[in-house]
């Protein structure tokens, strides 16, 4: 897609894909951003609370329900101090 954003009169221009949505926003995969363009976006990018980092490996989770002592074993694929997105 095409992504235009404009901001104090500032514009960024760039090309990119919607990686994921979810009700707090979405996450945009950017395929060519032109060096000014990057400066502008690393300036936005700078006043926005970074997330705790990600790490990504893989593990099973053994998963039990207390009541019904059901236990599902799953994959995760990736850890963060603030769990899942």
């Amino acid at each position: 897609m095409h992504i235009e954003v404009a901001e104090a009169g500032t514009r960024f221009v760039a090309s990119g894909a919607v990686a994921y949505v979810t009700v707090e926003g979405m996450g945009v995969v950017f395929s060519l951003v032109e060096p000014d363009n990057q400066a502008i976006l690393e300036n936005w990018l700078s006043r926005t609370p970074k997330r705790p980092d990600r790490y990504s490996f893989t593990a099973k989770a053994a998963i039990k329900d207390l009541s019904s002592q059901i236990e599902q074993v799953l994959m995760t694929r990736d850890l963060s101090e603030g769990g899942t997105r």
